[in-house]
């Protein structure tokens, strides 16, 4: 037991109510396992337990500062940041065509339950994966739509090759 979340009541969730085995099976996830599902948490919680979670009191104490009109995060983070990008974490359920690790977004909710104790931290990478998400959604159709339709001009001088525009 500690102090950030129940392991074992979200492996409970995860694995007896949510039956995430089943999405092994699922062609999107087929190249996942129970095994890797549950060796990301463990890592998340090691991350969490052993880094994040401490910089909850360094972090106050440096505290953020302004100088020159711009804004710096508490010294302690830069590591905390580090580790999580380097970890994979940002971008853990992002599909791999993306540049992530493809894993179902449940499992990635899981783990980034084990960070968000220190929303202060957690805070700084999350709202960039979000607006990368909105503009996956929202943005590359429209982009999409107007590099098709001036591709239906006759542009023929232009030699623009056809994978440029896959969305």
């Amino acid at each position: 037991m500690n102090l950030i979340l129940d392991d074992r009541d979200q492996k409970f969730v995860l694995q007896e109510l949510l039956d995430t085995e089943d999405l092994c099976r699922m062609p999107a996830w087929s190249d996942f396992s129970p095994d890797m599902f549950d060796m990301a948490l463990k890592e998340a919680q090691r991350l969490s337990v052993e880094v994040i979670f401490p910089a909850l009191v360094t972090g106050d104490r440096e505290g953020c500062r302004l100088s020159d009109g711009q804004v710096f995060a508490p010294p302690s983070f830069r590591r905390c940041f580090d580790l999580y990008r380097d970890g994979g974490w940002i971008n853990m359920g992002v599909s791999p065509e993306a540049g992530g690790q493809g894993f179902p977004m449940v499992i990635a909710m899981a783990a980034k339950e084990w960070f968000i104790h220190n929303f202060a931290f957690f805070f700084y990478p999350e709202p960039g994966q979000a607006a990368a998400r909105y503009f996956i959604k929202h943005v590359l159709p429209e982009i999409g739509a107007a590099v098709n339709a001036f591709k239906s001009e006759d542009l023929s001088m232009i030699d623009i090759p056809e994978e440029s525009f896959a969305v």
